[in-house]
């Protein structure tokens, strides 16, 4: 009987590893449908994220060029606005040389005025200049004017 019980006893031992096994097995199939489910997903994330990525180049790329093309209108801008300062400059001293060409002028006529009329002189307007470079008869007046 001895045996008989030991049998017994070993098949119900072999039953219960067989049972243990098929409830991991279970659990493992669970899983593993679980794993292909999240696979799934994850792949379709996966697709998700490197269409992203592109899009995401792309418009950088774009920014790239918008901003090349920003920086060399502004560039030329600044180009621009150097030589129209330079132009403003030279404009300036041209002015601020003919403001003092017309104050020398003012002084000459002044005291052309107070000293003797001039005989060639025309009442045609009330307040003329005239310039000495371009008027002959000024030209003796205007140098004494320099010299006092």
């Amino acid at each position: 009987m001895t045996t008989e019980y030991l049998k017994i006893a070993l098949d119900i031992i072999i039953l219960a590893g067989l049972g243990g096994f098929m409830y991991y097995a279970v659990r493992l199939s669970s899983a593993l449908n679980r794993l292909r489910d999240n696979r799934t997903e994850f792949g379709a994330m996966i697709r998700e994220l490197n269409e992203n990525i592109a899009k995401a180049d792309h418009t950088i790329q774009n920014m790239k060029k918008r901003s090349q093309k920003t920086a060399d209108d502004l560039f030329l801008q600044v180009e621009r606005a150097r030589e129209m300062k330079e132009d403003l400059e030279l404009v300036n001293d041209t002015a601020e040389n003919l403001a003092g060409r017309l104050e020398m002028l003012a002084k000459t006529a002044t005291h052309h005025e107070t000293s003797t009329p001039a005989p060639t002189a025309k009442k045609s307007a009330a307040f003329a200049i005239q310039d000495p470079d371009f008027t002959e008869t000024l030209e003796e007046d205007y140098d004494e004017a320099q010299d006092e």
